[in-house]
């Protein structure tokens, strides 16, 4: 019972810090296509520093590589596009390639220990993509609830102004429909 209040208190907390880190900043095109020049440099860079090792260990650092890559372009990308899907893209590919790192890793392992890395890197995979889908839905419910009371609001503002006669009414709709940009 202890892991599984552990594991819902981490996964709230990544989830609250992915979706704030999302919020926080937006790109224009020109960054995001700046920031995707950068991923690949680095990308080739770290790939070429991999030629040197050998068999599985060279394995791995092309996947960390490739997942550094594909971290920064999904941020990248979720940052431009600013929306609850893209953030969920983003969580999912960056999923999918942890994953693709993770497997390279336990390719190291033989036995019931490769087997264990195999099913823990399948968990960790199968429960980013499930947050990832969370917090989309959430996203949406918080958007949703914000238009519903946006609306409830406007009409409350409105009902209000027809109180009013002539000028004074029309004056307090304008105003009205100036603040709810309707």
């Amino acid at each position: 019972m202890k892991n599984r209040y552990k594991t819902l208190l981490a996964t709230a907390i990544f989830i609250s810090t992915i979706s704030s880190s999302f919020a926080q900043q937006t790109y224009t095109k020109e960054n995001y296509e700046t920031a995707k020049k950068q991923a690949e440099a680095t990308y080739d860079t770290q790939i070429k520093a991999c030629s040197s090792l050998k068999d599985n260990a060279e394995d791995v650092c092309k996947a960390k590589a490739k997942a550094q890559k594909i971290r920064s372009v999904a941020y990248g990308e979720a940052h431009y596009k600013n929306t609850p899907k893209a953030t969920q893209n983003a969580l999912i590919d960056i999923a999918d390639s942890e994953y693709k790192l993770a497997k390279e890793i336990c390719d190291d392992h033989q036995g019931n220990a490769k087997d264990v890395c195999l099913k823990e890197a399948n968990a960790k995979h199968v429960s980013a993509v499930a947050d990832a889908k969370a917090g989309k839905k959430t996203a949406d419910a918080i958007h949703e609830a914000t238009e519903d009371k946006a609306d409830a609001n406007y009409k409350l503002e409105k009902e209000k102004c027809d109180a009013l006669k002539d000028a004074a009414k029309d004056e307090c709709e304008k105003k009205v429909k100036a603040q709810f940009n309707k």
